[in-house]
Parts: C-alpha cells; structure tokens; sequence
C-alpha cells in the first residue's frame, strides 16, 4: 500500500474533520442506495473489515466515525487512528517547541504542554520530562536547572498551573 505523505505541518482537527465528512458521504450514499465506486475502494482497501466483502455489502454495511478515522490513518501508513493522532500531535509539539528561539521559552513551552495532556505524562514522570527537555534545551544550562524547576514548581502551586 502506498501511504499519502504527512505534509509539514499538518492538523488533526483537519484530519477530524477529513473522517466526518468520509462518514456523511458514505451515509448519504447508504441512504440514497447509491455506490460510488472510489468511496468503496478506498474502503477495501484501508479498512480490514471491508476487504473481503462484495461492493454490494459495503454500501450497505454501517460505517461510523471509527470507521473513517482508521481508513484515515491508513491511508497515512499508521495501523490506528490513535497512533496516527499521537504522532500529529508530537509533530505540532515539536514544531511549536522548535519555533521558539529562546531556548528557556522552549522549554517553558514544552512543560506546559505536558502539563495540559497528563496523558502524555503522568504527574510521576512530570520532574523526569522537564529535566530532559532543559539538558536537551539548555545543555550548557545543566547546573542551574534546580533553580529553574524550583521556580516552575513555586509557580505552578501559586496559580494552580502553568500560564
């Protein structure tokens, strides 16, 4: 399979937005007991569930946003929606860390991203994250990061989060 290249910046409420517009076409085509030969293709042959089956089941068969979402990723090489969405997400991530030009904004940045997505990083792993982020930013920086992660967490408890 050929699988469509990531452009350089890409967004996934735009990729959202792709895998409900694939489900209302399919839908209107399922009510109008219409087939469209490239939308039952283009299941075939990104959906493990569709292949198999005859054009007439497809066009009948239910497709939700699930449904969509994965033929999505697919079509982008990604084995899941989730993983596909995962790896937009870190592109946006270090695109926005790289963006920065000052280098302890960077990692400001990049803490309060993980901060606002604990499912990234747990608040356990929270202290480990921004110790790399800072070498990795600011190696020549190593010995003051204690003072700078003090100050994170004292402004962290007085606002009750990063802003």
């Amino acid at each position: 399979m050929d699988a469509k290249e990531v452009p350089a910046r890409p967004n996934l409420e735009q990729y959202k937005k792709q895998a409900k517009d694939l489900v209302k076409i399919f839908n209107d085509l399922r009510a109008r007991k219409a087939s469209d030969p490239e939308v039952i293709q283009r299941l075939k042959k990104y959906h493990p569930r569709f292949v198999e089956l005859p054009d007439f089941e497809i066009a009948i068969a239910r497709f939700r946003l699930a449904d969509a979402q994965l033929v999505i990723a697919r079509e982008h090489g990604f084995e899941s929606w989730t993983k596909f969405a995962k790896h937009i997400e870190a592109l946006a991530r270090d695109r926005s860390v790289a963006l920065l030009e000052n280098p302890r904004a960077a990692f400001i940045e990049a803490v309060d991203v993980a901060r606002r997505n604990p499912r990234m990083c747990g608040p356990n792993r929270l202290g480990a994250l921004m110790r790399r982020l800072f070498w990795a930013t600011m190696p020549e920086c190593v010995g003051s990061f204690r003072s700078i992660h003090g100050t994170l967490q004292r402004r962290v408890a007085l606002t009750g989060g990063m802003r």
